[in-house]
């Protein structure tokens, strides 16, 4: 599933392909990620309409449009986005199509059809499945904030905690096991285990990491709308791997049936 690294590089990638495009004609394939609004409706907001931005909020991309609406979209866990030509053909899995006025097209595809798609107004709620905890990067996103964060979910496994999108949004599995090594804390700690020096590490290690990898994922990808870019990670998926801090074996195991590394030697 794509992250907060990624879908921030998604967002720009998609801002620079379609902003000031309009919304030609829309096909949906597969409705079950727009319900619980009816096909019809979803197309009559959509067609005749301009794109005028593109964000990323939390684990969400965003399309704002010149309505006072925008088109939340949810990738979750096998979402992909195409750039393609109007008479290039959709995928198989294709689940929601824009046509563009300049003869381009955007498609959403999931072969679950778990993907989420929702219209909003602009001064509206966001919907119920997007990330409602505050996003690392923010600037209201300080040392004080977390350490309120950690101080109400003292009996929190850590991993879990960063990964809660009601607490924090954007991070996911990788994520949080690079900023746990990067923080030098042991992934199973419960957060009212920490140290104030550990939650400094903690919050500085989330704005490290975060932003290393937007850095990297402009660099690596290029154009890149959908897939995720892992190579340059330091203990996430690692298999065999060796710690670059204290060349300890790197230790596998499954937190809350997620995946997860660390350096049992120097993460504490």
């Amino acid at each position: 599933m794509p992250e907060l690294p990624d879908l921030t590089v998604f967002a720009e990638n998609l801002a620079a392909r379609y902003n000031n495009r309009t919304i030609s004609r829309v096909q949906v394939v597969r409705e079950k990620p727009i319900l619980p609004i009816t096909q019809a409706d979803f197309i009559k907001r959509l067609e005749g309409k301009k794109i005028t931005a593109v964000r990323r909020h939390g684990k969400q991309l965003v399309f704002s449009l010149d309505t006072q609406e925008e088109l939340w979209v949810h990738l979750m866990l096998h979402g992909d986005m195409y750039a393609l030509q109007g008479t290039d053909p959709l995928p198989g899995s294709a689940c929601i199509s824009l046509s563009f006025d300049n003869g381009s097209m955007l498609c959403f595809a999931d072969r679950t059809t778990w993907m989420k798609m929702s219209i909003i107004p602009v001064s509206g709620n966001p919907p119920s499945w997007a990330s409602a905890g505050v996003d690392p990067l923010s600037d209201v996103f300080n040392r004080e904030l977390l350490e309120g964060v950690l101080k109400k979910k003292r009996r929190t496994v850590l991993k879990p905690l960063l990964m809660d999108q009601k607490l924090i949004g954007g991070i996911g599995n990788a994520f949080a096991d690079e900023i746990l090594w990067k923080a030098g804390i042991l992934p199973q700690r419960t957060a009212g285990t920490l140290s104030a020096d550990e939650i400094s590490e903690l919050h500085r290690a989330i704005r490290d990491v975060l932003q290393d990898a937007i850095r990297n994922i402009r660099t690596q990808g290029g154009k890149k709308i959908t897939g995720e870019i892992r190579g340059f990670l330091i203990v996430h998926g690692k298999e065999q791997g060796t710690c670059p801090r204290c060349a300890s074996q790197l230790q596998f195991s499954l937190l809350n049936t997620r995946g997860t590394w660390h350096c049992p030697s120097c993460q504490r």
